[in-house]
């Protein structure tokens, strides 16, 4: 296995009967910022209390920085975590919440003052060192957290859904903080979200699990653009997903055709993001034909809900100067490069990953 700073070898975790991780095997490489992705229950949250020795595993082996730590407690890694709850201490000011770390280990408080002062300076909260968390916006107590935990000098930073208590302007803020520091200083930093926007904004490689299982591991846009189930597709974004079956090497959607090398026969999802989906006022050949249900305009974009033969289908579109009314008879043209052809199958590529974990 490849050398790394974080290595899952076929780790797996069970809580009595239940399998909350299955025999998952990545390695997250040094100054690299890999997101656990996945909705509730996927096994995320089991995966960030492995790493941080809350939780040992079952089976197989954890690696940080090159030595096995499968069975060292949590106070014998060099981990640190930055909490949903930011738990910073509401009796203590902010200087004295990011040098805690370093007086709990017994640094002298003098000298943990002064690295917490550093740390406090490369965030731009020098200015705050006096006031208490209570005296703080969310964001700059987002700060303090990660301050207290940079200044421990971690091997691996790790996140528990950081942003989900900031409100949608300040998530977008803060999240292009953590992007940019990590890359300043090279953190290595494994960040759980069920954010896929926020995964993608941020993240070198995205990990996508599902009931214990790594779905899909790889860069963002490959992820979005190549899913390898229909899971991963609709997780990734806004996505039609659309049950047909293939006949003679190809699949009908209405008038639209694409052609596919899977067998006669075979059933597959097909998966059209609303983006590809060109909306044409008088239907033609070679088009989905539809209805507007639903016509919302959104400032950049205009989000319609079709109704066609195929089901209802979720399509923008930025090109219009008047949104399409209601009503409406429209075709929908898809370039066919723009859909992808995956078998059917709940558990379809479930346990495929990226050939560089």
């Amino acid at each position: 296995m490849s050398e790394g700073a974080l290595i899952f070898d076929n780790v797996g975790k069970a809580f009595g009967r239940f399998e909350a991780v299955k025999d998952i095997a990545f390695t997250v490489k040094t100054h690299e910022l890999v997101s656990l992705l996945g909705p509730s229950g996927c096994g995320k949250t089991t995966v960030l209390r492995l790493i941080a020795g809350l939780e040992m595993p079952t089976s197989g082996r954890i690696l940080i920085a090159g030595k096995d730590v499968s069975r060292v407690p949590a106070n014998g890694r060099n981990i640190a975590m930055v909490f949903q709850s930011y738990a910073l201490f509401p009796h203590m000011n902010v200087i004295d919440n990011v040098a805690y770390g370093l007086v709990a280990q017994k640094v002298p408080k003098r000298e943990a003052h002064e690295r917490a002062k550093r740390q406090l300076e490369i965030l731009g909260l020098k200015a705050l060192e006096e006031r208490l968390p209570s005296a703080l916006s969310g964001g700059q107590q987002q700060r303090v957290a990660v301050a207290r935990a940079l200044v421990l000098e971690p091997d691996v930073l790790l996140f528990d859904e950081p942003l989900s208590n900031l409100d949608a302007k300040l998530r977008r803020q803060v999240r292009e903080e953590i992007r940019d520091l990590q890359q300043r200083l090279g953190l290595t930093v494994v960040y759980v979200t069920h954010d896929q926007s926020e995964a993608m904004a941020i993240s070198d490689r995205i990990i996508v699990m599902r009931h214990g299982r790594i779905a899909q591991a790889g860069a963002p846009r490959a992820l979005y653009e190549a899913p390898n189930s229909a899971f991963v597709a609709d997780f990734m974004g806004d996505a039609n997903v659309v049950g047909a079956e293939v006949a003679d090497g190809v699949v009908r959607l209405d008038g639209l055709t694409l052609t596919t090398d899977l067998a006669p026969g075979t059933a597959v999802d097909v998966v059209l993001r609303p983006e590809h989906m060109r909306l044409v006022r008088e239907p033609g050949e070679a088009m989905i034909r539809g209805t507007i249900h639903r016509a919302s305009y959104l400032g950049a974009v205009a989000e319609y809900r079709v109704d066609t033969p195929i089901g209802a289908l979720l399509a923008t579109d930025a090109e219009h100067e008047e949104v399409i009314a209601e009503g409406a008879t429209v075709g929908i043209a898809i370039d066919p490069s723009d859909a992808r052809i995956l078998p059917r199958g709940d558990e379809a590529g479930l346990d495929a990953a990226d050939p560089r974990l």
